[in-house]
């Protein structure tokens, strides 16, 4: 639907949404020590806030990359804006299998919480992701 720049920019979101809850994870497991929600207690402050300020490098590394024709501002601010609705995708799933009193959402992949938690945060980053698109100037409304 993006013509030129359609497919770079899917695979730009991919990564970005990868690398958060990567990053996430790495670092709330390194240096990680105060909990995020109640909903999520294994998620930290320390994990959040280190994806955000690694994938907001990354976006800002990635405006380098020419195809994706960016500039510098609006690299971090997609990729910040992205980071922060993809970890915010996964504490509403969170809250919803706690609400709904399950552990998993699913047994199709065992031990990873379910399909759900494989595409939580997909759901709500790729929307941000479209969406910070247009708040930076990148697609017009037409």
């Amino acid at each position: 639907m993006l013509p030129g720049v359609g497919l770079v920019y899917t695979l730009f979101v991919i990564v970005l949404i990868a690398l958060t809850d990567i990053m996430a994870m790495v670092i709330g497991g390194l240096i990680g020590r105060t909990p995020l929600m109640a909903v999520s207690p294994h998620k930290t402050i320390e994990g959040a806030a280190g994806a955000l300020v690694i994938v907001s490098a990354i976006g800002y590394l990635a405006t380098f990359y020419a195809p994706l024709h960016l500039l510098w501002w609006q690299g971090t601010l997609i990729s910040a804006l992205t980071c922060i609705a993809a970890q915010g995708g996964d504490l509403v799933e969170s809250a919803l299998k706690r609400d709904a009193g399950v552990k998993d959402t699913g047994t199709m992949i065992g031990g990873h919480g379910g399909v759900l938690d494989r595409f939580d945060s997909y759901l709500f980053g790729g929307m941000a992701f479209f969406g910070s698109l247009h708040l930076a100037g990148v697609l017009s409304v037409q």
